[in-house]
Order: C-alpha cells, then sequence, then structure tokens
C-alpha cells in the first residue's frame, strides 16, 4: 500500500518489521502517527497483507515547508481524488490561555453509568436529532469484520492476487443505511469513548476503496451514549464522502451533532450541560497541552484539530440553538449538503459566518462558562 503524503515522499510498507525500521530511520524530519484500528495493507505489487488492530488514521507528515494529513477517498462515489487532509495553523490570533483561565477549576460532573442499560433505546435516542430535522444520511459500504477476516484467510491459503480479493470483497459487500452498521460495545473505554471503524483496503484506479464494519462505543453507557453514537454516525458520512479540506475542522459537525442530540434527551437540558462542561474541560486540558512545549509536532497537530473544532462546533450550535425555524432550516440545508458530499465543511462555516478571532471566542467560552454555575 502507498502512505501517500504527497510532499516529496512516497513510500511502502510491505511488513511490521518494514514499517518499524523506516519510522525509526526517518529520525525528526518525518513523524507519523499511528492509531490502532482494524486495516486490510495492500502492497504496491497489488498483493495484500493484513495487519490486525493496525490503521493509519489522520497520519501526519511533517517537514519544515508543509504539513498535509492522510485521508481517504470514497469506494464507491470517488467524488474527490485527494488523499490527504490540507492543513493550515489559523489559531495566531487567539490568547489560548486567557481562555484556558476562563475555564480553570472547572470540575469533570457526576455521571451515572451502567453496563445494564437497554443500547437499543439510548441508540434511538442518539438517531432522533436525525429524524426529527431531516438530517438526510448516505448509505455506506458494510461488510462484517468477521466476513473480512474469513475472505483475508482464504484469498492468503490460495495465493490470490489483489484483483480477485477485492472482487470477492464487492460481492460481500452490502450498502446500508448507517443506522444498521452494527454497533460494539467496547468495555476498554471510558465513558465519553468511541470510533467509527472504516476499514481501508488500498487503491484501484486511484481511488481509496473504504468499507465499514462497525460503530464502536463504550460499554460504561450513560446519558452520553446517544450522543457519542451521533458522533460517530456522523464521522463515518465525512469519512465516506470526503466533507472535510483542513483537518482542524474535521471534529466540528460531529461534536454539533453531539450536542445536538444532547438538546433532545428531554430532561430539561440536564445532558446538555454535561455534554457541555465535559467539553469545556476537555477543551481547557487540550489548550494546556497544547502550549506544552515538548510535543511532537503531530501530537500539537491532534491538539490544535480539538482546539478549533470545539470553538468552532460551539458557535455553530449557539447559531442553531437560537435561530428562528427559517434560519434552522437553511443551516440543516447546508449541512445536508455536507453530509452528502457536496459542500466541504469549509464552505458551511464560510457561509454562517463561523470564525475564530480572541474576543470572538473567548466571548462564547465565557458564556458557555457562567451557565455552568
Amino acid at each position: 500500500m502507498y502512505f501517500n503524503y504527497t510532499i516529496t515522499l512516497k513510500f511502502k510498507c510491505f511488513y511490521i518489521k518494514d514499517f518499524l525500521a523506516f519510522f525509526l530511520n526517518v529520525g525528526t524530519k518525518y513523524i507519523l502517527k499511528i492509531i490502532m484500528l482494524n486495516l486490510v495493507y495492500i502492497d504496491s505489487n497489488n498483493k495484500y497483507m493484513k495487519i490486525r488492530k493496525n490503521l493509519l488514521q489522520n497520519t501526519v507528515l511533517i517537514d519544515s515547508i508543509t504539513i498535509k494529513i492522510l485521508r481517504r477517498k470514497n469506494m464507491v462515489k470517488g467524488k474527490r481524488n485527494k488523499d490527504y487532509y490540507e492543513f493550515s495553523d489559523s489559531i495566531d490570533n487567539i490568547n489560548l490561555l486567557e481562555i484556558a483561565k476562563i475555564l480553570q477549576n472547572l470540575e469533570y460532573p457526576q455521571i451515572y453509568c451502567s453496563y445494564d442499560k437497554d443500547i437499543n433505546e439510548l441508540l434511538y435516542k442518539g438517531r432522533i436529532p436525525f429524524l426529527d430535522n431531516n438530517f438526510k444520511l448516505n448509505d455506506i459500504p458494510f461488510i462484517s469484520l468477521s466476513t473480512l477476516q474469513n475472505i483475508d484467510k482464504m484469498c492468503i491459503y490460495k495465493k490470490l492476487d489483489f484483483k480477485d480479493f477485492m472482487n470477492i470483497i464487492n460481492n460481500n459487500l452490502n450498502i446500508i443505511h448507517p443506522f444498521e452498521i452494527p454497533v460494539t460495545l467496547d468495555d476498554t473505554l471510558g465513558i465519553e469513548g468511541g470510533y467509527c471503524n472504516p476499514v481501508f483496503l488500498g487503491k484501484i484506479d486511484n481511488i481509496t476503496n473504504i468499507v465499514f464494519t462497525e460503530f464502536i462505543i463504550s460499554k460504561k453507557m450513560s446519558v452520553l451514549t446517544p450522543g457519542i453514537y451521533a458522533h460517530e454516525i456522523v464521522h463515518s458520512q465525512l469519512e465516506y464522502n470526503n466533507s472535510v479540506k483542513n483537518y482542524v475542522h474535521s471534529e466540528v459537525l460531529p461534536i454539533f451533532f453531539d450536542m445536538l442530540t444532547a438538546l433532545y434527551m428531554n430532561d430539561n437540558y440536564e445532558t446538555l450541560r454535561i455534554n457541555e462542561q465535559i467539553r469545556l474541560l476537555r477543551l481547557y486540558n487540550t489548550i494546556i497541552n497544547y502550549n506544552n512545549k515538548v510535543l511532537m509536532p503531530y501530537k500539537k497537530i491532534k491538539l490544535l484539530m480539538g482546539i478549533i473544532s470545539i470553538l468552532e462546533a460551539e458557535q455553530l450550535f449557539d447559531k442553531f440553538f437560537y435561530s428562528n425555524n427559517n434560519d434552522k432550516s437553511e443551516i440543516i440545508f447546508k449541512i445536508n449538503n455536507v453530509l452528502a458530499g457536496n459542500l466541504f465543511v469549509e464552505d458551511l462555516l464560510e457561509e454562517k459566518n463561523i470564525f475564530i478571532n480572541n474576543q470572538n471566542s473567548k466571548n462564547i467560552i465565557k458564556s458557555k462558562r457562567l451557565n455552568l454555575l
């Protein structure tokens, strides 16, 4: 498989030991970030190998001039041919420590969690914001992880090539609604934990093939669970349709839907309040970590993404929450276009005048903080 970072470098990974050797020999010029998920790697000779529990997600390549972040392309539609996120640092006009000062002494809320809650009821609550607001979700390619693993074993045993492998995969794919993607409960995740589990199967005709096997959320179920589920559904849409250009905006809509789901919990805004408190605490900790001068560059990038996405999502949610019905409908229309891959998140932010500057961000966070007192 090509890990294509499109600065000046392409490199190939055939085996774990070769990959680690490359990583260790590169030194400080190129930094690689690995997030553990499932992946079938494809090498340049169109023969595949599987490295279970490894997925290059939001992989970062850094040199002294440019930063670009690996992304994946749509398997079926293939609308956009970039295989990386753009990256730009747009936070120079904000005094982050002033925002952190507003949030200091914020405590983690008390949340009742249980392993025995009805997961189906919680998942249904996570779907309500989509249904009630007529948000349109695209069908996505699904294959069960066990089927994918069995196909992989069979192809290795029979020494089939990549083309045969992909033909078998395509014959076993189902294009289904995200609500039909199975949910796996993971007892190793914290109460806020969850992730969308795409599997990336290499390139054909310069299009990266992507399938989805499951959504994974924490087994510690709580009032946060519906929002976590909605959050990951939105990630599946953004990944599938390449709807984010700049990496720093990649969490804006998932966070927005997390908040929107909390709003629909019908508990006198208590879940929304808990949701807000956790997010502001996360923002505070992210800012403190971001100002740590000894962090590796890829870590700084991920932290920066967390800061910008939260600040923008807060603005977008407030704009939606306080709008009249006509303006709400307009925001829904724009978001639907993003989810469909017809509009980038950046276009939505620009059209809705969502921007970050020092005073604006401080005012929003100060207002949110006061509401928690």
